[in-house]
């Protein structure tokens, strides 16, 4: 399993098999807040004001798009 540090710094990669429950106790124990809720990765984020919540989504969306890990548009052509 990943250090702390090394799970910060490293990219993503599109795994074959999802993390056993060993190791997703493990990196949220790593992370500040992150949790298992039902079945869902989760963290609750605050923000001062829509500015910066928008901020926040834009900055996401980014990781995102360059991770290349996010699931195709809902009606988007197939590739």
């Amino acid at each position: 399993m990943l250090t702390h540090t090394e799970l910060l710094t490293t990219r993503c990669s599109h795994a074959e098999q999802a993390l056993d429950q060993t190791a997703i106790d493990h990196y949220c124990r790593l992370l500040d807040g992150w949790a298992m809720q039902d079945g869902k990765l989760c963290k609750t984020f605050s923000f001062a004001n829509y500015y910066e919540n928008l901020a926040f989504v834009n900055a996401i969306a980014f990781i995102i798009h360059r991770e290349d890990h996010h699931r195709p548009a809902l009606g988007a052509p197939p590739d």
